[in-house]
């Protein structure tokens, strides 16, 4: 198993909703009923919210049946997902997540909704299915950004002609409104050395620490290439913060026809 796959099993061992969703309330110790209460009810205003934004500014007729949530945590979205389509698939790479999610989807008597641990970054579990929204929030910053690059690109040909897609990144420190220095050095080391991968969370592990969560910046242009060859040619850029990094929630449409 891949390192950072490891580590967010890790998450979802110990402190599943924290690890979804990063605020205090969440955290193990802390979740009662009305802070789990909230932590449902925030997912079903941002699918909510997503949606309006999408009609308004990319197609006005989206009706998804098929959704795909790529890293779909404990099911915060895949729920809200459930209520507006024929059929969600939900994947993650954390088996311990995706356990706390079938139990939350039973609670709500869900049974339109495929929960798959996938591993490989060419996403070969759901590789003969096609979709009409692919989506992922929150979740490409904690994937090394070689490996995020690929996913990007499987989940676009994951998504079927005339299907939307709604994808969050980060691109930048908001202290320094672009990519550290020493952020550079860590990430091209550990995306050559798997070594340095192992020592930074076996260093974290003895010291008693949370498990990491990393933070990645990606370069919006080697993104917003693949999506002009693929032949999307308007695109809907929404601004996000979260954390200490600035980060773009991008809405397109994948063309109907293939562009010539």
């Amino acid at each position: 198993m891949n390192i950072t796959n490891k580590e967010w099993e890790k998450w979802g061992a110990r402190d599943p909703y924290y690890g979804v969703f990063s605020t205090k309330e969440f955290r193990k110790g802390k979740l009662d009923k009305e802070s789990r209460r909230a932590f449902f009810q925030s997912g079903q205003s941002y699918v909510q919210e997503i949606l309006v934004k999408l009609r308004a500014h990319i197609d006005p007729d989206f009706q998804p049946k098929k959704i795909l949530d790529f890293g779909c945590g404990v099911g915060r979205l895949v729920i809200p997902f459930s209520r507006i389509a024929a059929s969600v698939t939900g994947i993650d790479v954390s088996e311990s997540m995706l356990i706390e999610a079938r139990k939350n989807c039973a609670v709500e008597s869900i049974e339109n909704v495929k929960l798959i641990n996938s591993q490989d970054d060419n996403l070969s579990a759901i590789s003969d299915c096609l979709y009409d929204l692919v989506h992922s929030y929150i979740v490409f910053q904690h994937i090394p950004i070689h490996r995020g690059e690929c996913i990007f690109s499987s989940l676009l040909a994951r998504l079927r002609p005339g299907g939307c897609g709604i994808l969050h990144f980060t691109y930048a420190s908001v202290a320094s409104n672009t990519i550290p220095a020493t952020q550079k050095i860590k990430t091209w080391l550990r995306n050559r050395l798997t070594i340095v991968d192992w020592i930074i969370c076996l260093r974290r592990e003895l010291a008693g620490a949370d498990p990491e969560m990393q933070m990645n910046a990606y370069n919006l242009n080697v993104l917003a290439m693949k999506l002009q060859t693929l032949g999307v040619m308007e695109m809907f850029i929404e601004f996000a913060k979260h954390g200490d990094y600035f980060g773009v929630i991008l809405y397109f449409q994948k063309p109907r026809r293939t562009a010539n």
